[in-house]
């Protein structure tokens, strides 16, 4: 079909005034955009604080488009804009302050880059202040960014060879029931920074780090877990001061250092984790007089303290010592030991209790070797003999039964 000329002259007259009314509609917007203004908008040069000051202050403007287009300059600002909203924002009013919010959760879509959480660190700064208004907005915003975060954060670690999930796990003596708990070790591939995420791990409360390659840069992500109640390190390369990075964890409950080269100088370091219930101090540098002097400045803790000799029996903590499981493929299994055995006796050394087992083994290192006596029922002639195993003892695993 072809229009006649009339036709295509009417469309044009159309358009004409169409681009008009758009002219003269945002007229009062470019009469008020300076030169550096539009230099900014079509270079990557850092905008002056004038400006950034002038597109907050645009943000509370009648007209929508210049509302939008104050809070689009702001986004493209990226971090160059925090200070001033930070600074602000307490000044604004209520929807001033909606608007700013916005731009800082959008600035913090990531949170796992540099830009990201700086931007949620300002989100952080402004919940905690006293009870206002932005203060409520910023922390709801944080809860919103936590619940979105959250699952996005466990399916990248876990493709990056972290394991999660609920189970029962081994902490100390006791069988922790039904805990929401993750373990990074050696089949890690992920680096430091993507430690980042544990942050984000919404009721992750028992964590798992085994391995050299946990680091400082390890457990400054970690100090910054919000629900953490048990922290369980092993094999770690840790330099005393490092441990200073856990005084932030203010909801542990428990924590063990395993197999890690610290020595009596990390004790002083370790008086001010702000542990609740109980330490385990197992097959590190750290002496006898240093592990007293930790247990005189927490008196309240139960600390547990052995150089790392590991027999691999679980036992029932009553006078004689009898074993209800041999761990597959640990020390005791490898010496002949069996379920049902009760341990009398290592090194010459009476065994009557649990605690006595315990704290004899408490004082050989892993590969030591060590002489247990047990007594055995022998089913063929229904008496009770006495045997003797030559146990090599080994290092313990971290245990997690499902």
């Amino acid at each position: 079909m072809v229009f006649p000329k009339w036709k295509w002259v009417q469309l044009k007259m159309v358009m004409t005034l169409v681009v008009i009314i758009m002219i003269l509609h945002t007229d009062r917007l470019e009469s008020q955009t300076p030169i550096d203004d539009l230099q900014f908008a079509f270079t990557k040069s850092e905008p002056t604080e004038e400006m950034l000051a002038q597109w907050v202050d645009q943000l509370g403007d009648p007209h929508y488009s210049t509302r939008e287009l104050a809070a689009y300059r702001l986004l493209r600002s990226g971090n160059a804009s925090l200070p001033i909203i930070e600074t602000t924002i307490s000044k604004a009013d209520a929807e001033t302050s909606e608007r700013l919010i916005r731009i800082l959760c959008e600035l913090g879509s990531d949170p796992i880059s540099d830009s990201g959480s700086e931007a949620i660190a300002v989100l952080r700064r402004i919940a905690s202040r006293v009870i206002t208004s932005e203060a409520i907005l910023a922390s709801n915003a944080l809860n919103s960014i936590g619940e979105q975060q959250r699952g996005i954060s466990e399916q990248a670690l876990n493709q990056l060879g972290a394991l999660s999930g609920k189970g029962n796990v081994q902490v100390l003596t006791d069988l922790r029931l039904d805990r929401y708990r993750m373990r990074i070790d050696e089949t890690f591939r992920g680096k430091g920074d993507d430690l980042r995420r544990l942050e984000w791990m919404q009721g992750l409360d028992h964590l798992q780090l085994d391995g050299p390659q946990v680091s400082r840069l390890w457990l400054e992500r970690v100090r910054n877990m919000p629900s953490l109640r048990i922290l369980q390190i092993r094999r770690a390369t840790l330099e005393p001061e490092d441990l200073s990075l856990l005084e932030d964890l203010t909801q542990l409950e428990t924590l063990e250092i395993l197999y890690t080269p610290i020595d009596d100088r990390a004790i002083a370091r370790i008086e001010r984790i702000p542990v609740k219930n109980s330490m385990r101090i197992f097959g590190t540098k750290i002496t006898k007089e240093g592990i007293g002097k930790l247990r005189e400045s927490l008196a309240d803790l139960e600390i547990l303290f052995g150089r790392g000799g590991y027999l691999g029996v679980k036992t029932i903590e009553d006078r004689q010592s009898p074993v209800i499981d041999v761990v597959s493929g640990g020390a005791a299994e490898k010496a002949g030991l069996r379920r049902g055995d009760r341990l009398i006796a290592i090194d010459q050394y009476p065994i009557r209790s649990f605690e006595e087992l315990r704290s004899r083994l408490g004082e050989y290192a892993a590969n030591d070797k060590v002489e247990v006596k047990f007594l055995r029922q022998d089913y063929e002639t229904m008496r009770i003999v006495e045997g003797v195993a030559n146990v090599v003892l080994g290092e313990q695993e971290f245990s997690t039964e499902r």
